[in-house]
């Protein structure tokens, strides 16, 4: 103002007892001899406008606090499938630093080259555009240590449908993967244990009848796995008919926890 020159745009606040915005734009004044007369401009209220973007930087703040402070992560692509933000966790987690996690592709997240065919098909997922849903894989951190993720993303495309990028989350199941490799060990070394043994396990659920065998429990009684049910029926039918009546008198309800034995003679295969 006190140079004489044209504005554009300033916005500033009223003093009252509501406060308000105005934007305002002028242009200097002057009279035949280049003498100053004053500006003349338009000004506009934009309390409205402030409002939502107070509102809209307050949510984003929210969302960021939300991301960063979450066991999960979001990320989000550009159209050019490169990382254009990750939050806080996914940044802990890899043990890579932020400038280096932005930028990057999800086929140089591949730290075994010998896993690329198994990493294909989600990469042509990307590159076609199309969501997916817990996608999971191995990533190795710079220091070594394995760790497991599985990711989840959706497609996202302007008004006009043309391709803005990716959003997703992903989430550390390590501690579940590592678990579910031991559960397998362990079934595997009783299984073989019990073919070594020749001896069968069983699993009864009194409230469902829901029956359970072991892989040997099969094969003591000369049954197929893949074509058998195991059921209370299933059973009987493979106890010789003269054991049948002492077998079912024992009442496994009464049990009280205690261990039940019983001896019967058994056909292989309903022979």
């Amino acid at each position: 103002l006190e140079a004489h020159e044209k504005f554009r745009d300033f916005e500033f606040r009223l003093k009252t007892d509501t406060p308000q915005w105005i934007r305002v734009s002028g242009d200097p004044m002057f009279d035949d001899h280049g003498n100053f007369l004053g500006h003349r401009g338009t000004a506009v209220i934009i309390t409205r406008r402030k409002e939502t973007e107070v509102r809209l930087t307050e949510s984003e703040a929210r969302f960021r606090d939300f991301a960063d402070s979450a066991s999960d992560w979001l990320w989000e692509m550009d159209p050019d499938l490169r990382f254009s933000y990750v939050s806080r966790a996914a940044q802990e987690l890899s043990g890579l630093p932020l400038h280096k996690m932005l930028g990057m592709t999800r086929e140089q997240l591949i730290t075994r080259p010998e896993e690329k065919s198994f990493w294909q098909p989600h990469l042509d997922d990307l590159k076609a555009h199309r969501p997916f849903r817990e996608f999971r894989y191995t990533f190795v951190r710079p220091d070594g240590k394995e760790l497991h993720w599985s990711i989840s993303g959706t497609p996202v495309f302007d008004e006009l449908g043309i391709f803005k990028g990716y959003r997703g989350t992903g989430r550390d199941i390590t501690e579940q993967t590592v678990m579910q490799r031991k559960v397998a060990e362990s079934q595997h070394l009783l299984s073989e244990a019990q073919h070594i043994s020749k001896i069968g396990s069983w699993n009864w659920d009194l409230e469902t009848q829901e029956v359970t065998w072991s892989r040997e429990m099969y094969s003591l009684f000369g049954l197929d796995p893949e074509t058998t049910t195991p059921s209370v029926d299933t059973f009987f039918a493979s106890v010789h008919p003269e054991d049948q009546d002492n077998l079912k008198a024992v009442d496994i309800t009464e049990g009280k926890n205690e261990n039940i034995y019983a001896e019967f003679r058994a056909y292989r295969g309903h022979e």
